[in-house]
């Protein structure tokens, strides 16, 4: 049985990365000896300062002492030296191809430095073909040493009985019927424009249900669009709805929509359209990087920067709920197991190599 040393820093946290550990770690568990190294959240210095010490640093020398056949990192980062053949998860590497992530000096400091280590793997896992493109592009390494093991759904994603959709929509006071977005509202994900295909779905398709927004829309700096002004522009305050993002409520929400709309430009993977998917949701959604790899033939696809085509998509998905059935199926394709299998056979041929 191969002995990992699994960085923990995300274990447990509701962020994309720590979903991706927690589940990896469940269904690797009968498989291989996983030895977690944990960061302690009570040390020195900002939060950037510990997270750096413990990538370069606490991993190293904790594996050192465990003596592992192998040493994983679940995200973009590894260490200068590692005492064992080392395996990094590149989901996405958004800072490097969008400029407007790569922040301040600090960011791009780090993200040169991460660059530089992440190289040195011997082998780099990524969500899909889309993020295995720009991992080889970005990092400059040979394609061989790029290998693409898709995600999944968290397995509590599934239709919600009648009764919870009911008691959630009765909460947010919803109606029977609404359009739905949920994933983020940074600047990637296109909001703004989806705001606006909305108010064209209206005026020229006959739509009539609301558009609701899960997360804070007064989210403030360069990465969040002002979206709530752009919905007062707009004289759409009492169709377009914001709601706090409950990780509780989020499966009703989606079980209970008329269509998931996600018309993100650029993602790793694009996790909530199988989400969606998977809780029975209709979906339409962009055909920008990943996210066709994850929809297949199940969503309406549209090109995320033609409001016209986005706004016909809106209208016809409300008008398709048969697609719901083949989004079911299509998410069905997706297993944590998947992943695990794939990802244990990563791990034989890094130590083998």
């Amino acid at each position: 049985m191969i002995r990992v040393a699994f960085n923990g820093f995300f274990r447990g946290r509701l962020v994309g990365t720590g979903r991706y550990t927690d589940e990896l770690l469940r269904a690797l568990a009968s498989d291989v000896e996983l030895c977690v190294v944990d960061p302690d959240r009570s040390g020195f210095g900002g939060e950037d300062l510990r997270k750096l010490w413990f990538e370069q640093v606490t991993v190293p020398r904790a594996a050192r002492a465990l003596g592992p056949d192998l040493v994983h990192y679940p995200y973009f980062a590894a260490p200068a030296r590692s005492p064992a053949p080392l395996v990094v998860t590149a989901h996405d590497v958004i800072p490097l191809v969008l400029p407007e992530y790569r922040g301040s000096p600090l960011v791009r400091m780090y993200m040169r430095l991460q660059t530089a280590t992440v190289r040195r793997a011997r082998l780099i896992l990524t969500d899909s073909n889309a993020s295995r493109h720009d991992v080889v592009r970005f990092l400059d390494v040979p394609r061989q040493r790029v290998r693409v093991i898709p995600l999944a759904a968290d397995p509590s994603f599934t239709p919600a009985p009648p009764e919870e959709i009911e008691a959630v929509r009765r909460r947010l006071r919803l109606p029977e019927r609404y359009v739905l977005y949920n994933g983020g509202l940074d600047v990637r994900k296109n909001v703004p424009r989806l705001i606006l295909a909305y108010a064209r779905a209206r005026g020229s398709h006959g739509v009539v249900e609301p558009l609701v927004i899960t997360g804070n829309p007064d989210q403030r700096g360069a990465l969040f669009p002002p979206v709530r002004s752009l919905v007062e522009q707009l004289g759409l305050e009492k169709h377009v709805r914001f709601v706090g993002m409950a990780r509780d409520e989020i499966r009703a929400l989606y079980s209970g929509c008329a269509l998931f709309v996600y018309p993100s430009r650029y993602e790793g993977f694009g996790l909530p359209v199988l989400e969606a998917m998977a809780c029975g949701a209709p979906v339409a959604c962009s055909n920008a990087s990943s996210v066709p790899e994850v929809a297949g033939d199940a969503a309406l696809l549209f090109d995320p920067d033609d409001e016209a085509q986005m706004a016909e998509s809106i209208a016809r998905g409300l008008a398709e709920p048969e697609r719901g059935e083949r989004g079911l199926a299509r998410a069905a394709e997706f297993s944590w197991e998947k992943t695990a299998t794939a990802t244990l056979q990563a791990y034989r041929d890094a130590v083998a190599a």
